[in-house]
């Protein structure tokens, strides 16, 4: 999926990842970088949280694998920690990062709340999904015998 720009009809959330833990504000407590990104990890569309060369494109080495924070949608523009888990570059490919600005994420809490106008291209994203994807119906052979014309 293409990255699509938001307009600004809506509310976004401002405050910073860490901002709800922080008891000095932000300028006494430092706020470690959390980058989120909808990615699709062998074949399923989800919510991760990722490095920072991860999402940079630095994955780009056959060797090289990350560790990921895989959330699952909870209600409406809610997500919480589901896994943590190590993919190899061929098995994860970032779809759309997604700034930060547009996430609320509660680390105590394991819960990332976003915009609504996220949840609208992940929605788009999953649409855009081919049938055999998204229902992985397997053929099956005829049981018939087909005649043999002599």
């Amino acid at each position: 999926m293409a990255a699509v720009a938001s307009g600004s009809s809506s509310p976004i959330y401002s405050e910073s990842p860490s901002s709800s833990s922080c008891m000095g504000g932000a300028a006494e407590c430092p706020s470690p970088k959390v980058n989120f990104a909808f990615a699709q990890i062998e074949g399923d569309i989800c919510l991760v949280q990722v490095p920072e060369y991860a999402q940079s494109g630095g994955m780009s080495s056959a060797l090289m694998v990350a560790d990921v924070h895989v959330y699952r949608h909870e209600f409406i523009t809610q997500f919480r920690y589901s896994h943590k888990t190590t993919v190899h570059p061929a098995d994860m490919h970032i779809l759309e990062p997604i700034d930060e600005r547009c996430t609320f994420y509660e680390a105590d809490k394991g819960t990332v709340f976003l915009a609504r106008e996220l949840m609208a291209r992940l929605k788009a994203l999953t649409d855009a999904r081919s049938p055999f994807q998204r229902y992985q119906h397997q053929h099956r052979p005829s049981m018939r015998l087909a005649r043999v014309h002599s």
